[in-house]
């Protein structure tokens, strides 16, 4: 019953009895079941209201680092997806992030990087957290690594998409490379949809710090590779990566012009392939100066448009004096009928 969500309100009144029940329990092996149903039941606003009440998460806290406990740490995790939880989890950041460094139980360390993923809060200060914990050097140890699991990897990255909202951290993954890392990442991982969508928002997120902007456009190689972007097949990339692209745009004239071409190709790709498969199979019997019946993509790219002035004047030989006319033309012909 505890999977269907419909049913998990109804745990309401019990819930703080369940909970204790487990507090009792941990460490013992038939704690087990008991800790899965709090875990499906910690899903639910309802619940966790409850289950915070009466000092239980700290004691569930507590209980999750004397024993290592990965399943009560996801129990945790579950607990802090809340909106209305996630502030009580403030006072155990330090010990979270210490954990996350210093464990050796990747499954207790992926539940730890998850509850920390799940902290959007203003008044967290990220950079004294990565700074105090060394954390940019874990990071790059994980990311950098070539026998890092796809899943650690991807809720690493998540990590730092919650932690770029601090425009100190931001600046500090600017700082570090760390950027640069992650662009790294899109090119092995550039099949995998999540993760390019979760690095993706880690740019987004720090190109909304305007500070940032400048360091993104000149040092990485990231315009270019969001522009590469528009053309997923995944519909929520594209749609970061335009977003991206129109900060970028906004605070770069060179790469706006570059951008704004891209974007023509991309948006009317199917259409240009069309024209230069025609001009291709042209002959070239033109003149030079004429313009063939299909305009190519390279034309589109090349052509000079004169200035409108240039429009409004008409060539010498199209004007006609006052001596070429022939006031009496009309009337010697009328004349004549």
């Amino acid at each position: 019953l505890s999977y269907e969500d419909d049913i998990k309100h109804h745990f309401v009144d019990c819930i703080g009895l369940i909970t204790d029940m487990l507090l009792l329990n941990v460490g013992n092996e038939g704690d087990k079941t008991m800790v899965a149903l709090c875990i499906n039941l910690a899903t639910d606003s309802s619940n966790t209201q409850h289950i915070t009440k009466k000092n239980r998460l700290q004691s569930l806290m507590m209980r999750a680092f004397t024993y290592q406990d990965a399943m009560l740490m996801k129990m945790l995790r579950n607990i802090s997806d809340n909106h209305a939880s996630a502030p009580s989890f403030i006072e155990f950041v330090g010990d979270i992030a210490k954990a996350v460094v210093e464990s050796k139980d990747e499954d207790f360390v992926r539940e730890c990087i998850g509850i920390l993923s799940n902290l959007h809060l203003p008044d967290l200060d990220w950079a004294e957290i990565f700074k105090h914990f060394d954390m940019i050097k874990w990071v790059k140890n994980i990311l950098s690594s070539n026998n890092t699991e796809a899943e650690l990897v991807l809720q690493v990255v998540v990590l730092l998409g919650t932690a770029a909202s601090d425009e100190g951290c931001a600046k500090l993954f600017c700082e570090t490379h760390i950027l640069n890392l992650l662009i790294d990442l899109l090119k092995t991982h550039q099949e995998d949809d999540e993760i390019v969508l979760q690095i993706v928002y880690v740019f987004f997120v720090t190109l909304s710090h305007e500070t940032n902007i400048d360091y993104i456009v000149t040092n990485t190689e990231a315009p270019a590779y969001l522009i590469d972007l528009l053309q997923d097949n995944n519909k929520s990339i594209r749609k970061i990566c335009n977003t991206c692209l129109n900060i970028i745009a906004d605070h770069s004239k060179t790469w706006a012009d570059r951008i704004r071409i891209e974007k023509f190709r991309h948006h009317n790709a199917q259409w240009l392939q069309m024209v230069d498969s025609q001009q291709l199979g042209m002959e070239e019997e033109e003149e030079e100066d004429e313009l063939p019946p299909y305009l190519n993509t390279e034309y589109l790219s090349t052509a000079v448009v004169p200035p409108l002035s240039d429009l409004n004047e008409p060539p010498e030989s199209e004007i006609i004096a006052d001596t070429d006319l022939d006031y009496n033309y009309f009337d010697n012909n009328h004349d004549h009928e």
